[in-house]
């Protein structure tokens, strides 16, 4: 288990099986996230901090879990049968994620704070939920599920799975959604304001 103090960084994450499909949680209270779809065989995730006043390293936690940072900046990532969980509880420091993922996952990914939230080259099932930021999804083959309060949501699409029920909200701001245009589907949409 390693430990990371410094308020930005990079470390890879090894999964238990390279060649069976993954999943990744992403949270943060306070921040951006991005999410990229590679060719890698592992998960490599980036951090900073835009402010971080803690000090001093809280080390590993049971179950593996690696705490990266200190005080008031904390980073908790683990890893089991290949689903990786990245998750910030701070609410005092702002953090910014890239992750980048084999691009045959899974993801489920969510911020409450001032950050909006880019995950692109994804094969899978992507679901993403935003409180105060904009959703944007490039390159997408799969579904696609995206909330948010106060932001615009964009998804575009280069293969849909079929069959797949699939769902865009938000309370302030535009959705822009571009599928196939060989796309079978049925179609719900309303607008309050």
């Amino acid at each position: 288990t390693m430990t990371y103090g410094q308020s930005s960084g990079d470390f890879a994450v090894p999964l238990s099986d390279p060649t069976k499909r993954g999943k990744l949680k992403a949270h943060l209270n306070y921040g951006s996230i991005t999410i990229r779809g590679t060719a890698r065989k592992d998960v490599l995730v980036k951090y900073a901090a835009t402010e971080n006043e803690g000090k001093g390293d809280t080390g590993a936690t049971k179950d593996g879990l690696k705490r990266i940072g200190g005080g008031t900046m904390d980073l908790e990532v683990s890893e089991n049968s290949n689903y990786i969980k990245v998750e910030s509880g701070s609410w005092n420091n702002k953090m910014n994620l890239e992750i980048e993922v084999p691009s045959g996952f899974d993801l489920k990914v969510s911020s409450y704070n001032d950050g909006d939230i880019l995950v692109s080259n994804i094969q899978g099932e992507v679901e993403i939920t935003s409180y105060n930021g904009e959703i944007t999804a490039e390159k997408i083959s799969g579904s696609a599920i995206a909330t948010t309060y106060n932001g615009e949501i964009r998804v575009t699409f280069e293969q849909v799975k079929e069959g797949v029920p699939m769902s865009y909200t938000t309370y302030n701001g535009d959705i822009d959604i571009t599928y196939p245009a060989n796309l079978k589907a049925t179609f719900k949409m309303k607008t309050e304001q």
